[in-house]
């Protein structure tokens, strides 16, 4: 209802507001007074994550048994400190058990995903790879692919 611009007078079309015809009910200095506190406020676009160390490895990485690894963190100095571990590990700490009697995998996650991310972009700027790539992409091949498209 606060967002409303019919309220102060306006009304949205898309993006865009354009002035109305009838009265508005409050006035249209307070409506966007209203607006900049609730952006000011505002926890953040939906479905967007706050956080600036996302996890891109989480749910594809498993241990030597075959064990799921899950992130873990811990602070430091204030200083997050974020892990993979065997999901095991996580079972044998709320069952009160020390986790470090357990034979699971305690891997740092930002030297883990570095090195994953150089091994994936290896081949893709090897020179062969590159000479693949121009190799297949032949303009009069294109061509003809989006003639028989159409």
């Amino acid at each position: 209802m606060l967002s409303n611009p019919i309220y102060a007078g306006m009304i949205r079309q898309k993006k865009i507001i354009h002035d109305c015809q009838h009265e508005a009910i409050i006035d249209p200095e307070t409506f966007d007074q209203v607006q900049t506190l609730l952006l000011q406020q505002s926890a953040g676009e939906r479905g967007k994550s706050n956080s600036t160390n996302s996890s891109p490895l989480i749910r594809k990485l498993f241990d030597k048994t075959g064990d799921r690894l899950t992130l873990s963190h811990m602070k430091q100095n204030g200083i997050r400190h974020r892990y993979y571990i065997s999901y095991r590990l996580t079972m044998t700490k709320a069952a009160g058990e020390s986790s470090k009697t357990s034979d699971g995998w305690r891997l740092p996650a930002e030297p883990m995903e570095q090195a994953i991310g150089k091994l994936i972009a290896q081949p893709l700027t090897s020179s062969e790879f590159t000479a693949a790539i121009i190799k297949n992409c032949h303009p009069a091949k294109a061509e003809q692919r989006t003639e028989t498209a159409n």
